[in-house]
């Protein structure tokens, strides 16, 4: 419950967890500048859960890290929406390269730019001017550049505003596909209409029927991105794209297989149930597999799961 609520990262998110943050924040390694720490969960920098520095934290806090590790809680989005990425941390971020942020590189962009802001969003803003879609004076790419942006940014203290600027850039360009704002990956018709969400809305209020949403979108809050069981080391750093139909006519075969998939169970739900399964492609196809499924757990569900087990497995090994 601790764990949950800490990680609420909306607007529901309790005031205690803001504390939190800042007991766990102070045991950040040497060098992450105190301003850009943000999150753990959130940063590509950990805290100790053992020995004299760790101790310091109160004893819910050790223990709601412990068990963070102990069950493999990551960060781990299949998709993020723009709005999702830029609200992410802006340092440290978990998208970006080793070395993305040596101190002096980053020092003015912390410091002055965005010390107040320490999001992607103030990345965003502070490159904006590069692409010169603000009415003039245009920006030029020179230490005393006349646009207004970069006018303010020396009034603020800064020395070379385009260095900075090109900087944050440099940054933002560096993320992986998953959270880099300027990947997006093609519609996949997978989330309900307006329509059907509103039903949702008002079946929830009355009690009624909800409509599954299959969105793989995360749109509201980054709470919704957080995962267990996971090694942190072997989360996808690309968006999930749903796999499009070949156009009509195309000898696409290599690339694109339509399978079907079933299971089957006699004396369902009964002691002496006996579960298979099947695949089919089309009649002769060598993947074509009938499957029967061993040990004490049978049922129609389990028989379709192990085909499509098998499945990923068989065409994985094909295409590799």
């Amino acid at each position: 419950t601790w764990l949950c609520e800490y990680l609420d990262i909306s607007p529901s998110r309790p005031t205690w967890a803001f504390v939190v943050d800042i007991l766990i924040n102070q045991l950040a390694p040497d060098g992450i500048p105190d301003q850009t720490r943000l999150n753990t969960f959130l940063q590509k920098w950990d805290v100790p859960t053992r020995g004299k520095r760790a101790s310091t934290l109160p004893v819910y806090a050790l223990s709601m890290l412990r068990t963070a590790k102990h069950y493999g809680v990551s960060f781990a989005p299949v998709q993020l929406s723009q709005g999702l990425k830029r609200q992410m941390p802006a340092f440290y971020h978990l998208g970006s390269p080793p070395r993305t942020y040596r101190v002096p590189k980053i020092a003015c962009l912390v410091g002055t730019h965005m010390s107040t802001s320490q999001r992607v969003s103030g990345l965003i803003h502070m490159a904006k001017r590069l692409d010169n879609t603000a009415p003039q004076p245009r920006h030029n790419p020179q230490r005393n550049c006349a646009c207004e942006p970069c006018k303010q940014d020396r009034r603020d203290g800064c020395k070379n505003p385009h260095k900075c600027a090109k900087t944050a850039r440099a940054i933002l360009d560096s993320f992986s596909p998953l959270t880099n704002i300027s990947s997006k990956p093609p519609q996949d018709n997978l989330t309900l209409t307006h329509r059907r969400l509103e039903k949702n809305r008002q079946a929830r209020l009355e009690r009624g029927k909800i409509t599954f949403n299959p969105t793989v979108t995360a749109k509201t809050h980054l709470a919704e991105c957080f995962r267990i069981f996971l090694d942190p080391s072997e989360t996808s750093t690309s968006p999930a794209y749903r796999l499009q139909a070949p156009a009509p006519g195309l000898n696409i075969q290599d690339e694109h297989l339509v399978i079907y998939t079933d299971g089957s169970c006699i004396n369902n739900s009964k002691a002496d149930a006996q579960a298979g399964s099947g695949i089919f492609l089309h009649t002769g196809h060598p993947m074509n597999r009938a499957l029967r499924i061993p040990g004490p757990d049978q049922s129609n569900q389990i028989g379709e799961l192990v085909a499509v087990d098998r499945l990923q497995h068989t065409t994985t090994t094909k295409n590799t």
